[in-house]
């Protein structure tokens, strides 16, 4: 097998992409297979995640030509791009496409690139989104449609979830046998029955519009007089964090907490018994697999991407729309006598977890480099 880079915009985000680059160069490493170096744009702070030593890091800022020679010295023949920014990987793969195996890993829904998610009353209080809509649809779709078409014709694409993949079919409307997915490693550790289930719900991600953290909270609103010994624990932060903590406030919420940012979310998850997940878009939510390997149930939004691998509606969780009603009843249903029905889910999620193998997950990796 030759020698194998993997790039990326910014390796010391706290974020999914970062969190899964993480994951899949330790699998490698550990696994004996020839990853050599990391190659990102920028370091925009302190590293959250230590990569084995002999991994080298290349920054390359925005002198993206420079990357051919990086790959010259390190005899690389398999790169895989991280997508995270279309114009800035298709540019990359040009340049490295006569060079080495490019590999396209696209990590959101591919309906992200091709539509804003706005609600109506978000474009009422701030008029310039309109603006962003339409160059959106005039500008940027037909750009990142030609970008997709053009990708799954010189190199076929991979996805990280089966429903993302079957998206990318419906937009580029073409050679369907160069689209696959390849599910994100993640820590393959299953639940320890011998740890107690507490009364807990919990959410894990940035507080932003996409994840609608506070349509969260107008559902706890409804709930958290009724079921007093219940606990809602929100871990991450976002821009939304201080309207959060207002809105907390203003209503009088009981029994939730802001943990803020935390590399130990799983502690949480070990803990609880329902996990919340309302975004309007994802990839392959890394929270909901790590729920899944603690038993949790899990309470979730329609959306885009690759929420539906993970959750199977009335199996191991709730798939509902946005609706703060339909959300309410359907946790009180998971919540009700001390959590019944959801400790009955999260014991369905073992029929879930079986396609989420690592060694599936590197079997197909090792197919797929050259």
């Amino acid at each position: 097998m030759k020698n194998i880079a993997v790039f990326l915009y910014d390796y010391t985000l706290l974020g999914g992409v970062q969190k899964v680059t993480y994951n899949l160069v330790k699998e490698f490493y550990d696994h004996g297979l020839p990853i050599k170096c990391i190659i990102t744009c920028f370091d925009s702070g302190e590293m959250f995640y230590q990569y084995p030593k002999k991994i080298k890091i290349y920054k390359i800022g925005n002198n993206t030509a420079s990357i051919k020679g990086i790959l010259e010295e390190e005899n690389i023949g398999n790169l895989i791009l991280q997508v995270e920014q279309p114009t800035l990987c298709n540019k990359i793969a040009k340049i490295t496409r006569e060079h080495c195996n490019n590999i396209l890993v696209l990590h959101n829904s591919p309906k992200y690139w091709l539509r804003k998610y706005y609600t109506i009353k978000q474009y009422i209080r701030n008029p310039i989104h309109i603006l962003q809509l339409i160059k959106m649809l005039i500008y940027w779709k037909p750009i990142h449609k030609k970008i997709f078409k053009q990708w799954v014709n010189d190199y076929g694409m991979f996805c990280v979830s089966k429903s993302a993949a079957e998206e990318l079919k419906e937009i580029v409307n073409g050679n369907f046998r160069k689209i696959d997915y390849i599910y994100n490693f993640h820590e393959d550790v299953l639940y320890n029955p011998k740890i107690l289930k507490s009364n807990i719900i919990t959410f894990a991600g940035r507080l932003c519009q996409e994840k609608r953290p506070l349509l969260m909270l107008k559902v706890w609103e409804r709930l958290n007089e009724i079921y007093p010994d219940w606990r809602l624990i929100i871990l991450g932060d976002g821009p939304l964090l201080k309207e959060m903590k207002k809105y907390i406030h203003a209503h009088n919420l009981k029994n939730v907490e802001l943990k803020g940012k935390t590399k130990d979310v799983e502690k949480f998850l070990r803990k609880s018994k329902i996990t919340l997940l309302f975004s309007k878009y994802e990839g392959l939510p890394t929270v909901l697999l790590e729920a899944i390997y603690n038993n949790n149930s899990i309470l979730a939004c329609q959306s885009d991407g690759g929420t539906k691998d993970i959750v199977m509606d009335e199996v191991n969780g709730f798939i509902c729309k946005a609706s703060s009603g339909i959300l309410t009843e359907r946790l009180q249903e998971m919540m009700n006598n001390n959590g019944k029905l959801a400790i009955t889910m999260g014991q369905n999620d073992i029929q879930i977890i079986k396609r989420f193998s690592n060694s599936n997950i590197l079997n197909k990796w090792k197919k797929t480099l050259v």
